[in-house]
């Protein structure tokens, strides 16, 4: 088994996790480097796991480094996994792979030409909850699948203030959260033929009011859609229904849920690993034991799996494709909401 060398690019809040899972337990990675936008935070990851703060600029220079994973905003990803995949690196990077559609297409076939792995997140459809269900599906728990729906709430007005990648392209609630849902029922039902759907931005217009924050008691504009509902016409001919609602409250308390002629199959929230997978039929509810040991907080395994199939000679990252169809489906429902039309997609991936 050969080991990869890995630079992390971004030092954020959500990089903790994949510093610790990708030092401590995925045994085909080997973390060396990290870099963030100012250099501070980069420092203080490099100082708490014994790596090397760089540059962005030495890291993609550095011939030693094989793999980049990128924790940055929505925002700068186009311009660095480009960067990376142009100076030779694997690359895996936080959802969503781009700002659009094109350029996610245009970054795999960067990837392709140079024979090079991409890989995105969302990782958790790997984990033990979606991998149970996904089990029971193909086990015919609930019969033949005829649908699925999945509600999720949640208050970004508490987030915008403190977390401002929020507020730009590419992190609306449903390229931001909601791609953990789709990706879920993606990875279960196969690709998806056909959208539509409305979305809205209420109170476009706001004041920061957190203290703690540098932009404090100044204006900020939401770029991005905070209320985005779907239908998604699945090419296995299952109707689905999708509602992520940025403009309620918290905590979260996800609905998802598939349905079949045999009975209902509940899912745990996509954004986690493991959680609950109940089955309810007319004879009797229970649930279900989990398959596969990843049910804690796993990031990073979607890095660890992108390069073992790299080694067995694949040369795509499935993450990949069902990545760029999914930004095709949220991109679709922003489409379809604003022309008013059903939105025929292009894009697919093998299931």
């Amino acid at each position: 088994m050969k080991v990869w060398d890995v630079a992390v690019v971004g030092c954020g809040d959500i990089s903790g996790v994949y510093f610790d899972n990708m030092i401590n337990r995925f045994d085909n990675l080997r973390v060396v480097a990290c870099c963030s936008k100012h250099g501070v935070s980069a420092k203080k990851s490099a100082d708490r796991y014994g790596i090397e703060a760089m540059s962005l600029r030495d890291i993609l220079g550095d011939p030693r480094i094989e793999v980049i994973v990128n924790l940055t905003p929505p925002a700068e990803h186009y311009g660095i996994v480009k960067a990376a995949l142009l100076s030779g690196k694997h690359v895996y990077t936080e959802k969503v792979m781009a700002a659009t559609y094109e350029q996610a297409r245009e970054l795999a076939q960067i990837a392709g030409d140079k024979g090079l792995m991409l890989g995105c997140a969302p990782d958790t459809y790997l984990g033990a909850g979606i991998r149970t269900a996904r089990e029971a599906v193909e086990d015919g728990l609930i019969g033949e699948v005829t649908g699925c729906a999945a509600v999720l709430n949640r208050n970004n007005g508490e987030l915008y203030d403190r977390l401002p990648f929020l507020i730009q392209p590419g992190a609306g609630i449903g390229f931001d959260v909601g791609i953990y849902y789709i990706t879920a029922f993606l990875s279960i039902l196969g690709p998806v033929a056909a959208v539509s759907g409305r979305v809205n931005t209420r109170e476009p217009l706001r004041m920061n009011r957190d203290p703690g924050s540098p932009g404090f008691g100044k204006p900020y504009r939401v770029m991005g859609e905070n209320i985005m509902c779907g239908i998604l016409e699945f090419r296995s001919g299952v109707l689905g229904t999708v509602l992520f609602n940025g403009n309620c409250i918290f905590p979260e308390i996800p609905y998802v849920a598939m349905q079949g002629t045999k009975g209902v199959l509940y899912l745990p929230d996509p954004n986690t690993f493991g959680g609950k997978v109940v089955l309810r039929t007319p004879e009797h509810e229970r649930e279900l034991p989990l398959s596969g040991r990843y049910a804690d907080n796993s990031r990073g395994l979607g890095v660890s799996q992108m390069m073992r199939s790299f080694e067995a000679g694949e040369k795509t990252d499935r993450s990949m494709a069902m990545a760029i169809h999914s930004i095709e489906i949220l991109e679709g429902i922003v489409k379809s909401s604003r022309t008013k039309e059903h939105v025929i997609l292009t894009s697919s991936f093998r299931g």
